[in-house]
């Protein structure tokens, strides 16, 4: 048995909702030997029989909602006692396959959206679209988000080679291309990931479909390293190929992205101090969580010269 069957079976269990559905069963059991007990007409015997069995009812209830998450919770041990050989395959992808790719694969590689997550995505990278604090967004490739990023001044481009920088850039006018800062970093060095980078500075950081090809190991040195450069109030979003859900955990298995169960990534998030601000997951490949560094993001900037930017 595989760990995406593994997988796909409790997600089965756990779509099932058997915890509020029991508890609806009882509150209506609940209503009913209510309404019987408080009668103006009182059959003692019929009464305690109805308040008997109510009783035997609910404890019945809540023993098989308990088991049916025991069951929940032994698919989880039993999937943390085999996914070693995931983090050992996407340790190799890693270090072995994805450094060999050419910047014509990785701007191939596509992530896909459907609609109404694209439209969630997009509304939401708008709203923090602040001109008072810049903005970085991690591997921008092809994908048109930038363009709602425009606002954020100035807007950091960041990647592993300027050849995919500049590929991105050319796509804007001239008047908006003085306005990009473009800077390279280095995930495989033994030194700091964006070590010359301003902290406590900005106020979105946004990264689609790069994060996806990241050991958990490596998310947790540039979620350590981005909170340092977000603002208070300041937020991180980005994909990742969350393995709670079990086809991301096939994309694990063939090599097409690595292993990274959000319950996990999520635990490493808040204990270095995030908040989860949001979460969500599509119906196709993309999903993505938000993360925010406590605070209300503020600024001391007073005023923007204004500008349509198009690109090119």
């Amino acid at each position: 048995m595989t760990l995406t069957e593994i997988v796909k079976f409790k997600n089965l269990i756990d779509s099932m909702g058997v915890d509020p559905q029991a508890a609806d069963v009882i509150r209506h059991f609940e209503g009913l030997a209510h309404y019987v007990s408080n009668s103006d007409i009182q059959l003692e015997s019929n009464i305690h029989d109805v308040m008997e069995n109510f009783n035997a009812v609910k404890k019945t209830i809540g023993s098989f909602a308990q088991s049916f998450a025991n069951v929940s919770e032994s698919l989880q041990h039993m999937i943390e006692q085999h996914d070693h050989v995931l983090y050992d395959q996407s340790e190799r992808l890693y270090r072995d396959i994805l450094p060999a790719e050419t910047v014509t694969q990785i701007l191939g590689r596509k992530l896909p959206i459907d609609q109404i997550s694209e439209n969630i995505m997009q509304s939401r990278v708008k709203q923090r679209g602040d001109w008072r604090v810049p903005g970085m967004i991690i591997r921008p490739g092809t994908e048109s988000y930038i363009n709602d990023m425009v606002a954020l001044d100035p807007l950091y481009l960041v990647d592993s080679n300027m050849e995919l920088l500049e590929s991105t850039k050319q796509r804007y006018v001239p008047e908006y291309q003085r306005r990009l800062r473009l800077y390279t970093i280095n995930d495989y060095a033994e030194t700091p990931i964006f070590k010359k980078l301003p902290i406590n500075q900005f106020g979105l950081i946004f990264a689609y479909n790069y994060f996806n090809f990241k050991p958990l190991h490596v998310i947790r040195n540039y979620l350590e390293e981005l909170f340092q450069l977000l603002r208070p109030g300041g937020v991180l979003m980005f994909t990742y190929n969350n393995c709670d859900h079990w086809h991301c955990v096939a994309f694990a298995e063939k090599d097409q992205m690595c292993y990274t169960p959000g319950n996990k990534l999520k635990k490493i998030a808040q204990d270095l101090g995030y908040v989860i601000n949001f979460e969500h997951d599509g119906m196709l490949d993309a999903k993505w969580i938000e993360l925010k560094k406590p605070g209300e993001l503020t600024s001391i900037k007073g005023g923007q010269s204004l500008a349509k930017i198009v690109a090119g």
